[in-house]
């Protein structure tokens, strides 16, 4: 949220040392131009709290399954982990073993270069 409370000039220069910092061959790049589009309700703030407070998708129900961006499938709280609940949950309806393997596209060059770089915690 800090990064929100910045003028957008603040926020590309940030954002350029960042990516400098991980792709040295941008060093001399100029940004042309740039747009920030901030909304601070997109994403829930997943705290600790919150995350051991999602529940999964089974139920006590014989055919009712939870699914949504909210329930907790191993990914944060997105278009993408809603999606993976919904498939989840027709699984579990349909009778099939519950699978987090939903065949995701290999990472493009720009993710493969940040994880490459990524500090390991």
């Amino acid at each position: 949220r800090a990064w929100t409370a910045c003028r957008q000039e603040a926020q590309v220069a940030g954002a350029t040392r960042e990516l400098r910092r991980f792709f040295p061959a941008m060093a001399e790049a100029r940004v042309v131009h740039a747009i920030c589009v901030t909304e601070n309700r997109a994403t829930l703030a997943l705290t600790p709290e919150v995350d051991a407070s999602r529940p999964g998708p089974q139920t006590r129900f014989e055919n009712l399954e939870l699914a949504g961006d909210w329930t907790d499938i191993g990914w944060p709280p997105t278009l993408e982990g809603a999606c993976r609940s919904g498939r989840r949950a027709a699984s579990l309806l349909l009778g099939d073993a519950p699978s987090s393997d939903f065949h995701d596209l290999p990472p493009g060059l720009l993710a493969r270069g940040l994880l490459a770089r990524a500090p390991r915690f």
